[in-house]
């Protein structure tokens, strides 16, 4: 979604609960998975999952 935030997430053995924050204030997410796709300068990779990014940052606008 845009305008809004992963601000933390909670796994158990069923799923993860997500903490997310938009426009009209913070709610939870929950799912089977959690997919982190929102780029090379994500806060939520770097920071939160500690992932470090491979390759070029820029890769996707030199082809779309």
């Amino acid at each position: 979604r845009f305008e809004h935030e992963v601000d933390g997430f909670t796994q158990d053995s069923t799923g993860v609960d997500v903490e997310v924050t938009g426009p009209d204030g913070a709610f939870r997410a929950r799912g089977s998975y959690l997919v982190v796709a929102d780029g090379s300068r994500s806060r939520l990779r770097r920071e939160v999952l500690n992932v470090r990014m491979e390759g070029l940052p820029a890769f996707a606008t030199r082809f779309s």
